[in-house]
């Protein structure tokens, strides 16, 4: 029996399976998922022309090897705003994490940390930014929707340096929310007690 939050209890308890690519990953969630969770997390604007074309262009690039090089010492880092990071690969802010687990960001969080990585937290969190900044130490980030009341918008960024985030990443490119046809199929609202909680 699925809980609201996505997974099963029992789903969350079993060991995965060997997985060799996302393609496999993503089939058990999608398995262990309400409907209305996975086409939320899979599912993109309007009728997913975006996310198709996102597909193909990710599935169009090619390695350029490079033979008889030194590889004997490699490192993959780079320095963003200031700060070191191990590789430049972030967790990208998605929002309503609960949906998917019952700890939410903070598992989130603490995946970023394992992965030595940073996580951009999404605005659409359903763990407070200072919640999520405490349960690991890991790099964290505050992505921000700019809201018309400027002063929320303000008090929203105070929190989120007030918490240890080292940079703020704005999205400018959606001034009104997304038109997602999964969604509307779904009449996808959050389940009862989870809210937006920043």
């Amino acid at each position: 029996m699925l809980t609201r939050r996505g997974f099963s209890a029992a789903a969350l308890a079993a060991p995965l399976p060997r997985i060799a690519n996302l393609t496999e990953f993503e089939a058990i969630g999608k398995a262990n998922m309400s409907a209305s969770a996975h086409d939320y997390l899979a599912g993109g604007s309007a009728s997913d022309v975006t996310l198709r074309a996102n597909l193909e262009a990710w599935t169009a690039l090619r390695l350029k090897p490079r033979a008889l090089v030194d590889v004997s010492t490699i490192d993959t880092a780079v320095t963003l705003f200031g700060q070191r990071q191990n590789h430049p690969i972030l967790f990208a802010p998605t929002a309503y994490h609960k949906l998917f687990h019952p700890e939410g960001e903070r598992e989130t969080v603490r995946g970023a940390h394992a992965a030595k990585t940073t996580l951009v937290a999404s605005s659409f969190a359903t763990v407070a930014i200072d919640e999520m900044t405490k349960a690991a130490p890991a790099n964290v980030w505050f992505q921000l929707y700019m809201q018309k009341d400027r002063g929320f918008t303000r008090a929203l960024i105070q929190r989120a340096e007030a918490s240890g985030c080292g940079a703020l990443v704005l999205t400018v490119d959606q001034p009104v929310r997304g038109y997602r046809d999964r969604d509307i199929r779904n009449a996808f609202t959050l389940p009862a007690g989870m809210d937006r909680a920043n």
